[in-house]
């Protein structure tokens, strides 16, 4: 009778220890982590969060850059043609020495805008370098994130072997009880 009830003791932990890992089972992964691993994963998220509102403000950046650099293209074609015209006129009016002041400060006018055209090319070269590099950063992190998941579903399988174990243990357990 003693050995009986040890059995039943048994079962009803075995019961017990069942009724836990079905819960566990059912749970949400980040509750199977431990600290460290939560951890991890909110800070790869955190870092995520960071790289993606870079990478927006980046792209902002380029996008306004690249309205700038249009704005001067346009004023540089208008300044252009207006003063091309205004010289044409002024031709049919000054002497040779006049045309050739306006045309050197034209010239003069034109290397300046052509000057910031560059500069404005320059930093889209380099916003676009940053973009590259922050992108593959993202993705070197969403491969960390990836592995992490990996990693939780080794740790299901695990759980899953526990509970069949567990069970064949409980079948042999009401085995010995029935002989």
């Amino acid at each position: 009778e003693r050995q009986l009830n040890a059995l039943i003791a048994t079962i009803e932990q075995f019961c017990a220890k069942e009724e836990s890992l079905q819960s566990e089972l059912g749970s949400d992964l980040v509750s199977q982590l431990t600290v460290d691993e939560q951890i991890t994963i909110d800070k790869l998220n955190d870092t995520i969060e960071e790289i993606t509102q870079e990478l927006k403000e980046i792209i902002k950046k380029r996008v306004e850059l690249d309205g700038t650099k249009t704005k001067l293209e346009h004023q540089i074609a208008n300044n252009y043609r207006k003063n091309r015209n205004q010289i044409n006129t002024d031709l049919e009016r000054m002497h040779i020495e006049n045309v050739r002041s306006v045309i050197e400060d034209l010239e003069r006018e034109y290397t300046i805008l052509s000057d910031k055209l560059n500069e404005h090319e320059k930093q889209t070269d380099a916003i676009d370098r940053i973009i590259n590099n922050l992108d593959k950063e993202l993705k070197n992190k969403q491969k960390e994130l990836e592995q992490l998941k990996n990693s939780n579903r080794d740790i299901d399988e695990h759980i899953n072997e526990e509970k069949r174990n567990a069970d064949k243990y409980e079948v042999k357990l009401r085995n010995a009880q029935n002989k």
